[in-house]
């Protein structure tokens, strides 16, 4: 019983968290705002990558989910350096 009411308070308490550093972020810049976004899809393609390639070394036959993460990584930071990540949205009414 405590521990799931702790795991409760953790859960809430990181949502509590990221609405917090969401509501900040909506106040950033738009350049600044494609900064970041660049920046975390980079790490996360690095994260990818990294993910994929420890999987695919430890595992002892072929890993199709290994070889997914890998190229979805490679394919991640292909499109944020080629700049193929960006929304473009013309909303006309």
């Amino acid at each position: 019983m405590v521990k799931g009411l702790l795991i409760m308070l953790v859960v809430f308490l990181v949502i509590g968290i990221i609405g917090w550093v969401m509501q900040m972020f909506s106040k950033v810049s738009e350049e600044k705002k494609k900064k970041y976004r660049k920046n975390l899809l980079i790490f996360y393609g690095f994260f990818l990558i990294i993910q994929g390639s420890v999987t695919f070394y430890e595992s002892d036959e072929f890993d199709f989910l290994a070889i997914l993460q890998l190229l979805m990584g490679i394919i991640i930071i292909g499109a944020v350096t080629l700049g193929k990540h960006e929304q473009n949205f013309n909303l006309k009414s």
